[in-house]
């Protein structure tokens, strides 16, 4: 089953298509993004196309921010709202954004259904993992010590139990999107989580969750993609796990030097190149949608962000058919 919306990294991951780096320091951020490529960042949001995907971002932020207090708790509507506040913070600097970032994520550590239970459904509790790494990672420097402490605690909780399971009614075939899902928030959190410092000089209590999460996401990618890349669930089941597995694998690439795409999942490299080129922008609602240009068992397809990474993960043979979808949308 698949989540309803992850437009917003789209912008995020465009804006970081003409980065690359790898994170040589202990400090934040360190996932998906570097701290050295934020002046970049912050200047491309003032120029087109990038200023008008900023202001729609910032016009979505605001209008749920404000709804925000006047209705019940809601994981997805909340985890999204979390890091949409978070992307904000980071590219702008504004304060406001991280002291909302925080209201959001204490909704979320309060939540006793989903995140702090153990065995809540699966699917639910790895979104808010990976919203809620994504905003410790990137409201460190807002948020008071206090604040991160509490967060990173709980950061290694929720990933703890996601690496152990995913509930009840999970389907655990190592081929479902669900276990991209699982290991992906767990590869993310890995690497912007924080070791306590009195175990400073130890090794990480992360790495064993991170061994074994890396390992079973390549086991995964090797039973869901076939040899020429195309995803045995669906293509939109696929651009689905990638939304958690695409920003796993750019932490990867941002703290690992040798990381190299082909090698970690050589079926992987052929996979966005098939979907996207099999795919024509609609227009639905007065804006144009990628949909799929060919009969697929769900009609909820979208690139869902996942075009955004590509440009940064994939070999430059592949970008001009990728960048194919981009400039039919932009027409």
């Amino acid at each position: 089953m698949k989540s309803q919306s992850f437009y917003p990294f789209i912008l995020f991951f465009l804006l970081l298509s003409s980065w690359a780096g790898a994170q040589t320091q202990p400090s934040h951020p360190r996932g998906i993004i570097n701290g050295e490529s934020l002046p970049e960042l912050r200047q491309k949001i003032s120029r087109a196309p990038f200023n008008a995907m900023y202001d729609n971002l910032l016009a979505t932020t605001q209008q749920q921010t404000k709804a925000q207090p006047n209705r019940p708790y809601d994981p997805y509507a909340d985890g999204r709202l979390l890091a949409n506040q978070a992307y904000l913070y980071l590219l702008s600097g504004d304060q406001a954004w991280a002291d909302g970032a925080w209201i959001s994520a204490q909704r979320i550590l309060n939540d006793s259904v989903f995140f702090n239970d153990r065995l809540s459904r699966g699917l639910t509790r790895a979104l808010l993992l990976q919203k809620m790494a994504v905003a410790y990672d990137f409201c460190y420097t807002a948020w008071n010590e206090t604040q991160r402490k509490q967060v990173n605690d709980q950061l290694y909780e929720v990933m703890y139990s996601v690496n152990a399971n995913m509930g009840h009614t999970a389907n655990y075939a190592i081929e479902s999107n669900w276990m991209g899902v699982r290991y992906g928030a767990v590869i993310l959190a890995s690497y912007v989580w924080d070791p306590p410092i009195d175990q400073e000089g130890k090794r990480s209590a992360v790495l064993p969750l991170r061994w074994d999460a890396t390992k079973r996401l390549q086991d995964h990618l090797d039973k869901t993609l076939f040899a020429n890349g195309w995803n045995g669930e669906s293509m939109s089941y696929n651009i689905y796990g990638w939304t958690f597995i695409g920003p796993a694998l750019l932490a990867m690439k941002n703290n690992l030097s040798s990381f190299d795409l082909a090698e970690f999942a050589p079926e992987s490299i052929h996979t966005l190149h098939g979907i996207m080129t099999s795919t024509v922008a609609i227009p639905q609602n007065g804006i144009k949608r990628m949909q799929a240009d060919l009969s697929d068992d769900d009609l909820m397809f979208g690139t869902e962000g996942v075009l955004g990474m590509v440009f940064r993960l994939y070999p430059d043979v592949h970008l001009p058919a990728l960048n194919m979808p981009r400039q039919e949308m932009a027409r």
